[in-house]
């Protein structure tokens, strides 16, 4: 603001000797200080539904991210289940035909030879350790929901209300 304004607003419109009168001036800077009430009024209210909007998109994400976090849990653990039954139907399956060839008399060394008998490493499924060092190096990624949350801290401490 000008000297003019600045003492014109404090005088409430009385001369300044060093200024001249402050009367036209007066109206002016009223009209000038209406106008820029008015629009920090608009800008307010246009803050306002910003900061709403905001704040339902992101319940909207946060919802979206726990449901896709709950599904990908619930496939893991029947993942888990799965490669579990599987494991234990593979062992059953080997002692069931290693009790039949032992009752029909073969030995060993006709087991190899068998079409159906999966040939398995002594340690378990092939690639499984290289599988399971992936998902432990991925749950030391921060999900989704952690990073966003993350980022409403950031949005908390720069915007309190």
């Amino acid at each position: 603001m000008s000297a003019a304004v600045v003492s014109a607003l404090r005088t409430g419109g009385e001369a300044d000797p060093d200024l001249g009168p402050a009367k036209p001036h007066r109206q002016a800077n009223l009209a000038s200080v209406e106008a820029l009430t008015q629009r920090l009024q608009e800008s307010l209210r246009l803050l306002n539904c910003e900061r709403a909007e905001f704040a339902q998109e992101r319940s909207q994400l946060d919802s979206k991210i726990s449901d896709s976090e709950n599904r990908v849990r619930v496939r893991r653990q029947v993942n888990e289940c799965l490669l579990r039954r599987v494991e234990m139907l593979e062992q059953v399956l080997h002692e069931e035909r290693w009790r039949r060839m032992t009752a029909l008399g073969v030995g060993n060394s006709h087991l190899g030879q068998l079409p159906a008998t999966p040939q398995l490493p002594p340690d378990g499924l092939p690639g499984r350790s290289a599988l399971e060092a992936r998902l432990q190096r991925r749950r030391g990624c921060p999900s989704a929901r952690e990073i966003l949350q993350g980022s409403s801290v950031a949005w908390t401490v720069l915007d309190p209300g």
